[in-house]
């Protein structure tokens, strides 16, 4: 008689849970949820990117951000970049703002996409820029770097920093 009773109870539960869970399925297969992220960006399409950078006046310096050298010294910008199947990178812009963070920015010089040699090891485009620092001491120069594609959409910039000695 016990055993009986467990299988009866036993199928109620199990039929209670498959009901609710069907019933569960049903209601929210229906429910369409508000896309909370699709207002936060707007895709104009593919864009290149800057995957390392780095500057510096020796070996071993490719992702170093900050370098500082002598007044009027020269500096080797060192970057790797893709772009996307689909697009080409067009150009890197350099800029440069030399001073506080509300001096002038100003153009440095432009890079066309086609300039970097294939690296088989990192599966990039690569290219190293000499920079010249400026010719004042305990100068700070930013430099800049932003990558445009083809369809002439810009990818995220990317910043290198050149100190003199003072």
């Amino acid at each position: 008689m016990k055993n009986r009773y467990l299988n009866k109870v036993t199928r109620f539960v199990i039929h209670s849970f498959a009901h609710s869970l069907i019933l569960t399925l049903l209601l929210t297969s229906c429910y369409q949820e508000n896309d909370v992220v699709a207002d936060l960006w707007d895709s104009k399409g593919l864009v290149p990117n800057v995957s390392v950078w780095g500057v510096g006046t020796a070996t071993g310096y490719k992702t170093a951000t900050t370098v500082t050298v002598a007044p009027g010294a020269s500096a080797n910008l060192y970057l790797q970049y893709f772009a996307p199947t689909g697009i080409d990178v067009k150009e890197i812009r350099l800029l440069q703002r030399i001073g506080a963070a509300t001096a002038p920015t100003t153009a440095l010089s432009t890079i066309a996409g086609s300039t970097g040699k294939f690296d088989q090891t990192a599966r990039q485009l690569v290219v190293e820029v000499p920079i010249t620092a400026p010719n004042t001491r305990n100068a700070t120069m930013t430099v800049f770097i932003d990558p445009v594609g083809s369809n002439d959409l810009v990818g995220a910039r990317r910043t290198v920093t050149i100190r003199t000695t003072p």
